[in-house]
């Protein structure tokens, strides 16, 4: 019996990372999704954040959900690295426009 091929992708409730999930999930892999729906403070002055969860409950969530679908996962740090400190200092209007 093959194996199945599991991966974490984050960004997957729209855009590209939406698209990336549905291809992937078409080839037989097993996704685990996570999106940018949980509340942070750096998405709490945006005007339209549907769907959002505590950040507790969220990672609470998302580690369950590894913890029970064990494989390997690869988490890059670019971009996020360079782009996350600079977020921080963009005032929440903007922030609403791209993400």
């Amino acid at each position: 019996m093959a194996q199945t091929k599991r991966y974490l992708l984050t960004g997957a409730s729209s855009g590209i990372g939406e698209a990336l999930a549905r291809q992937l999930a078409s080839h037989a892999y097993d996704p685990v999704l996570a999106a940018q729906r949980i509340d942070t403070p750096l998405n709490r002055g945006m005007e339209n954040r549907p769907l959002v969860i505590d950040v507790e409950v969220g990672a609470e969530l998302i580690a369950k959900h590894i913890e029970n679908r064990r494989g390997c996962a690869y988490v890059p740090g670019w971009p996020r690295a360079l782009i996350t400190p600079v977020l921080g200092l963009l005032p929440p209007r903007l922030l609403g426009k791209y993400f």
